[in-house]
């Protein structure tokens, strides 16, 4: 990723009414939101599998719902 994502922290919410879908949120080292993204598909993150040659998120949600983000959409 570039250099302003260096240091960034991801974290995949679930929304409390219950949606297919998670919020991507990532913050800078000052704990501060730089990206939020509702991404349908999966909810109630169970895990992540990164692949670093395809560079891409894969979000496995209940019942194996999942989606997957390239490391390029996770940029603002």
């Amino acid at each position: 990723m570039n250099d302003t994502s260096v240091g960034w922290t991801y974290w995949a919410y679930s929304y409390l009414d219950n949606r297919d879908s998670m919020a991507i949120v990532a913050y800078d080292a000052s704990n501060d939101v730089v990206l939020n993204v509702e991404q349908p598909g999966a909810r109630y993150l169970v895990e992540i599998d990164i692949d670093y040659l395809a560079q891409t998120a894969r979000f496995v949600g209940q019942v194996g719902e999942n989606f997957t983000k390239t490391w390029l959409s996770l940029r603002p």
